[in-house]
């Protein structure tokens, strides 16, 4: 805060210890002095908040993570009122849980579930789409079945094991979901029926009478 004298060397050149303008020694730091400052108070319109996130199971609009499932990449899911979305295929990943760099995680934070978004829905298929699923029935590869009304098909012969198994141990499981859930990314494995606008149009891309066995003989 001072005037660069007569024998500053170079003209024209910027420099970090004098002032290029005519003044007199601190001359800007007492014009500063002068100024009244004030604190400005924003009103409270102005103070945006954050949506806190809704970690109502019910309202969460993708499935709930779970540290038995497989996610493909691309998969969503809603883990303490936050929606993530993976990064590559993974397995037993908490995606809330803490980490030093954002790249050590599969999974990528994108944002909370908004109160009362709600929860997309998966349409079922109307009774006698495909055979009942029954306890005691043996099955063989490739049968299909309904279970609560969404389809399902065998992938090797088993009796006994409900489809509901396929949610919690997909690769473990006797039997493939041949729908698809949200959160699902498009060309994920499962095939056949995909969530739609509405129920008429949920329908199996192939049908029970060209498939052949619809259910175990004998």
């Amino acid at each position: 805060d001072a005037q660069c004298g007569s024998t500053y060397p170079e003209t024209g050149l910027l420099s970090n210890t004098c002032s290029g303008t005519t003044q007199t020694g601190l001359e800007f730091s007492q014009t500063f002095a002068t100024l009244k400052g004030a604190a400005v108070i924003l009103p409270s319109s102005g103070n945006v908040q954050p949506a806190a996130p809704d970690t109502n199971p019910a309202d969460a609009p993708y499935p709930l993570w779970s540290a038995s499932a497989s996610y493909p990449f691309g998969y969503k899911v809603v883990e303490n009122g936050e929606i993530y979305q993976a990064k590559w295929y993974n397995t037993g990943d908490d995606p809330s849980a803490q980490v030093q760099f954002a790249w050590q995680s599969p999974w990528e934070l994108l944002g909370p579930v908004v109160p009362g978004e709600g929860q997309s829905a998966i349409f079922t298929l109307p009774s006698g789409s495909y055979p009942a699923w029954a306890q005691g029935k043996a099955y063989h590869t490739g049968d299909k079945v309904l279970y609560e009304g969404l389809p399902y098909q065998a992938k090797w012969a088993n009796q006994g094991v409900s489809p509901a198994t396929e949610a919690s141990d997909p690769s473990g499981s006797a039997w493939k979901a041949l729908y698809t859930v949200p959160g699902e990314p498009s060309g994920s494995p499962a095939i056949g029926v995909t969530a739609s606008p509405s129920p008429s149009s949920a329908v199996p891309t192939t049908s029970p009478s060209a498939t052949g066995s619809t259910g175990a003989t004998g």
